[in-house]
């Protein structure tokens, strides 16, 4: 087939308008996509405040006096430190580290160190009539030795419900064990009393 100059004029410029509409789009998809970085959540860092025993600060030794410090604490994005178990879960993971060299300095000790940074298994709050926290930890109670003493035990709870109450504001708190409350409170030599309900297993599942 012959093509006459004017039908191959209008071709021409026919397939150049195509070319040009798409270089056009692939501009604009380019331009317009965000990078990958852009994809990624904006981590977000606060700081939070955690509680320890300092002998220098309470010199008569009380067992259950505990006192602030303060820690930056960078969580994956705003929402993750906007929501409380995240939150609690990131603080407790700081707390459970144990004090600084830098705080140990300044009088600040634990029964948590390096030892027991991972003893945190799992973290549940419980919105109701009284906000609850159910502390689930790891069975490490060979890395936790005198912490169920009658001195320790008040040591080791004031240090976690002065913390978990400025971090979450949570009115009362239970444990567990490996999602056992009852091997938790048995080895603080506290037992499971039934009007407090503290052996119940279900809200840690």
């Amino acid at each position: 087939m012959s093509w006459s100059s004017g039908q191959r004029s209008v071709l021409l410029a026919g397939t150049a308008g195509l070319l040009i509409g798409a270089s056009v789009v692939f501009i604009l998809m380019k331009t317009s996509a965000p990078a990958p970085e852009q994809l990624r959540p904006v981590r977000h860092a606060e700081v939070r405040t955690l509680f320890y025993s300092n002998i220098e600060l309470d010199p008569h030794g009380a067992c259950d006096a505990v006192f602030p410090v303060e820690r930056t604490i960078t969580f994956d994005s705003f929402n993750h430190a906007a929501d409380a178990e995240q939150r609690g879960a990131a603080v407790l993971t700081q707390l459970f580290a144990g004090p600084t060299a830098e705080e140990v300095s300044q009088g600040f000790s634990s029964f948590f160190s390096a030892e027991t940074a991972g003893l945190l298994r799992k973290l549940r709050i419980h919105e109701g009539d009284e906000q609850t926290a159910y502390i689930d930890l790891h069975d490490m109670r060979y890395s936790l030795s005198g912490a169920n003493s009658s001195c320790g035990s008040l040591s080791f709870f004031a240090q976690l419900e002065h913390t978990m109450r400025a971090t979450v504001g949570v009115s009362q708190i239970r444990y567990a064990f490996e999602g056992n409350p009852e091997m938790f409170y048995n080895w603080m030599q506290i037992g499971c009393g039934a009007a407090e309900n503290l052996c119940d297993p279900e809200p840690f599942r």
